[in-house]
């Protein structure tokens, strides 16, 4: 009884440890994420700046929507004054519409992926700032896929720690305490 009891107090110390890396790596991975908008901002303008042509700034532009969660054009709303309201609906009624973001870390990473391989095919793309540089943005993009790989893998031992067999451990030990 001893040996289940050590056994299930050792499982339960192990999906804790899992747990506390799991959300470290989690705080890691959003704090990177959250410098990615203003960062594709700054890069945007400065292709803009450089003369790159309209196609090509248009390309960039689907990509950074889609990093933005945003769409190409919004929707016209009805002008009620204008009697272009449907009836039945209020001011205060919103519009029924689905999402088309693809704003997930994966998706991310492909969105800013599809950009930079754009930004690769403009010769005139030469900042100044050294963390505006394509070198320096490929690194930055590979940090991105290097943590949200370390919180699929951490995530991935917060479960096994959940397991089966740990829990039939766990719940052992507490009843027994």
């Amino acid at each position: 009884m001893e040996a289940r009891y050590a056994a299930g107090m050792a499982v339960v110390q192990e999906l804790t440890t899992h747990q506390a890396t799991s959300k470290l790596a989690v705080s890691d991975r959003e704090t990177l994420f959250d410098s990615l908008k203003p960062l594709m901002t700054r890069v945007h303008n400065l292709v803009k700046a450089s003369g790159a042509p309209a196609s090509v700034i248009e390309d960039l532009s689907s990509s950074k929507r889609k990093l933005a969660g945003a769409s190409k054009s919004s929707k016209a709303k009805p002008d009620a004054a204008a009697g272009d309201a449907k009836p039945g609906t209020g001011a205060n009624v919103p519009a029924k519409t689905r999402s088309s973001a693809q704003t997930s870390y994966e998706n991310l990473i492909g969105h800013f992926s599809g950009y930079l391989a754009v930004l690769q095919n403009i010769s005139d793309y030469n900042p100044n700032e050294a963390d505006l540089k394509l070198a320096a943005l490929l690194t930055f993009r590979d940090t991105l896929q290097a943590k949200n790989d370390a919180v699929s893998a951490a995530s991935v031992l917060v479960s096994q720690a959940r397991g089966p067999n740990a829990m039939n451990c766990s719940i052992r030990a507490r009843t027994r305490s």
